[in-house]
């Protein structure tokens, strides 16, 4: 229906007789004879996801319809299982306060069909307003792999600035992307965040620019490293930037350790990753759960963080409180 190279604005163009058919559509569901009804949702059940798409941002009716529809739903799950190898359930954040529908995840389906076309084809997101216009409506669906591909796309822009006011204003879009993404995807997304944080964090500390103010978080008002202590300074308002991104990696490393066995999140990560685990194509920094200490030791030692083994403590206890916050129930 549209070439790689469209735009969201045209995603939702309908052509004279498709106009003429949400006309039909939305008589039918206006009239709500039951039997045009149940003739109407099969129509839709096979229709092609760009024209469902389509019908659904031109109509809050049709919409409706179908996010909401029982039979539909049912349709979407076999349709997302069976042909897209999508999620065939709806995602729900472990906090319960954002939610992933089927539909949406079918019309995400469709934005995402057209970003990785372009990428295929070697586009540059970068270079292209429409691709990210694109792009930010799949995350505002809540999109797994638009919420990565967004993440990756500021983790290089910020890679690439020297101004931390600049830098700055872009982790802050960051920070909003990892909590929905380490949110609605639980242990996976958890893992995905951290991986994604810490690339920031090491642009930090190879950049003499930035490493000044972590240098000076380390001392200590007394001007002595010395009594530089985890159990003050872990989660200070006025910790710098690369701080700050340093705690929230290892502490969603944690939170993935941490909801990997529980059955909700298990769920997630073995559709999106089609069984091949919580940390697929990670292989050469974490192996498994048990190597998820060492490689946290590693790399705070390999920065130079003063006592790491009360950092982690901290984290940990930290993973444990935003588990608590939403799942009373929970047992680490």
């Amino acid at each position: 229906m549209q070439s790689s190279h469209t735009t969201l604005k045209n995603l939702s163009t309908l052509s004279p007789t498709e106009q003429k058919r949400l006309e039909k559509i939305l008589k039918t569901i206006r009239e709500n004879n039951k039997a045009e009804i149940s003739k109407l949702k099969a129509e839709l059940s096979v229709d092609p996801l760009e024209l469902l798409y389509a019908f659904s941002e031109k109509s809050p009716e049709v919409h409706s319809l179908l996010e909401n529809d029982k039979d539909l739903n049912q349709r979407w799950s076999e349709r997302l299982k069976k042909i897209m190898g999508y999620p065939s359930h709806p995602i729900i954040s472990f906090d319960k306060k954002m939610k992933v529908s089927l539909f949406s995840q079918m019309k995400g389906a469709v934005l995402m069909r057209e970003l990785n076309t372009f990428i295929d084809e070697g586009g540059d997101l970068s270079r292209n307003d429409n691709m990210l216009h694109i792009l930010k409506k799949a995350c505002d669906l809540g999109m797994h792999q638009a919420l990565v591909m967004r993440l990756n796309y500021y983790s290089n822009v910020i890679n690439n600035l020297n101004s931390k006011e600049e830098a700055d204003t872009y982790i802050q879009y960051q920070f909003h992307d990892v909590h929905k993404l380490s949110h609605l995807y639980w242990a996976l997304g958890c893992v995905d965040s951290a991986m994604l944080l810490l690339n920031i964090v090491d642009h930090y500390y190879q950049s003499p620019v930035f490493k000044s103010d972590v240098n000076r978080f380390f001392v200590s008002a007394a001007g002595t490293s010395a009594q530089f202590s985890w159990s003050t300074k872990y989660d200070d308002k006025n910790r710098p930037y690369p701080i700050a991104l340093l705690e929230l990696a290892v502490e969603n490393l944690y939170i993935a350790t941490l909801l990997s066995k529980v059955p909700e999140s298990d769920l997630i990560t073995n559709e999106i990753t089609h069984g091949e685990g919580l940390f697929s194509g990670l292989e050469d920094h974490i192996k498994n759960l048990d190597d998820v200490q060492n490689f946290i030791t590693n790399k705070l030692d390999a920065l130079g963080v003063p006592l790491s083994g009360t950092f982690c403590d901290e984290a940990h206890d930290h993973a444990i409180k935003t588990i608590h916050q939403q799942m009373p129930q929970f047992k680490p």
